[in-house]
């Protein structure tokens, strides 16, 4: 995102405003559309979209609805390690990981290093709780932790609001950035966004995804990956106070401009 506005002002207005309802909407009216169709008791947390399927009776249409998620899912999970492969990437440009993991593919001007570490790292998480667990437990432990840890992160977002208008003025001269009611308002929004926040986190940890999964495995589980997590993260971070501080911001830059120009441009 940022490279593919040519406008900011109309392309992000678009793209917050139409991608929020679309992706709002698609929750809502899948979420209504399971528990209309199924009895409580007979929904499963794994397979619920498609189990909501079978009442309809159409032969051969869950095998196929099936398949085509399987699909998806593996389409999903292609883009997040992609995506997310460029954090790894970008880490590494600024220091804050070894210069190993700025290596590029030239052809497909995909971070390699970046890309193959992150997804060893992973497949061994996956592998070690499926090897514990039952699937549904692995999967649904996954996918609570992972829900902790993006909400989690959002307290960066709310933060930055207040902070950036205390620290940068200047750029909160144009009123399309502007939030309405001067810091007041800043705070307000961030503190109804941490509060919203905190209550996903609370009932995350609070409530287990699957009735089969007891209360005392559920914390576990979801904590510990969640430690874990954390605890690598700080780790990170105090190496990165190390390293990264040796080298100035110009010369940071530098060394970025001059690995991209290492790379082949075949964009073209």
């Amino acid at each position: 995102m940022g490279a593919e506005m040519q406008s900011v002002r109309n392309s992000a207005t678009k793209m917050v405003l139409i991608g929020s309802v679309v992706l709002a909407l698609g929750y809502i009216l899948a979420t209504s559309g399971i528990l209309m169709a199924l009895p409580l008791d007979g929904i499963d947390p794994v397979t619920g979209v498609i189990g909501a399927l079978d009442p309809l009776g159409v032969p051969g249409l869950v095998p196929i609805a099936a398949v085509g998620l399987g699909v998806v899912m593996i389409i999903q999970m292609m883009v997040y390690e992609s995506a997310y492969s460029r954090l790894i990437f970008v880490s590494g440009l600024e220091r804050h990981l070894p210069r190993l993991f700025t290596h590029i593919n030239p052809r497909t001007r995909n971070p390699v290093t970046a890309l193959l570490v992150q997804g060893v790292i992973s497949s061994l998480i996956t592998i070690v709780m499926f090897s514990q667990q039952s699937l549904e437990t692995a999967f649904l432990s996954l996918q609570g932790a992972l829900t902790v840890l993006w909400l989690a992160s959002g307290y960066f977002f709310l933060l930055a609001p207040p902070l950036a208008r205390r620290r940068y003025p200047e750029r909160y001269a144009e009123p399309f950035w502007r939030i309405p009611g001067g810091m007041v308002g800043s705070i307000i929004v961030a503190l109804i966004g941490a509060a919203g926040t905190t209550a996903g986190i609370y009932y995350t940890f609070a409530i287990p995804w699957s009735e089969d999964i007891p209360l005392q495995t559920w914390l576990l589980n979801v904590g510990l990956i969640c430690g874990v997590t954390v605890v690598a993260g700080i780790a990170l971070y105090l190496t990165s106070k190390r390293t990264s501080g040796r080298s100035s911001e110009e010369e940071l830059l530098a060394q970025f401009a001059a690995t991209m120009e290492q790379q082949p441009d075949t964009a073209d």
